[in-house]
């Protein structure tokens, strides 16, 4: 359920109020991150593949709305691009 916070005039900031261990987000599927965050599921692909790395508003952000701290999100993204790595070096 989303909630909406209001800071000022004209400025909404949603709130999901979803907690997600760094467990769940290494087994999260993209869509899902993509829906709770509102970061679409392209951008998630390039990060979550080691192509490029998110701007710290966008972390921070996306920390938000997962309700994780900043330093625990990066952590997850950096595990989930080295367990890709690994995979396709095995491959």
């Amino acid at each position: 359920m989303t909630q909406f916070l209001y800071f000022g005039i004209n400025k909404v900031v949603r709130s999901h109020n979803i907690f997600m261990t760094p467990e769940e987000f290494s087994r999260a599927r993209i869509s899902d991150l993509a829906k709770k965050t509102n970061i679409n599921k392209f951008q998630w692909c390039r990060y979550l593949n080691g192509k490029v790395f998110p701007r710290y508003s966008t972390l921070r952000n996306a920390a938000t709305d997962l309700d994780m701290k900043v330093s625990t999100l990066v952590e997850c993204i950096e595990k989930r691009v080295q367990k890709k790595n690994q995979k396709a070096s095995c491959a």
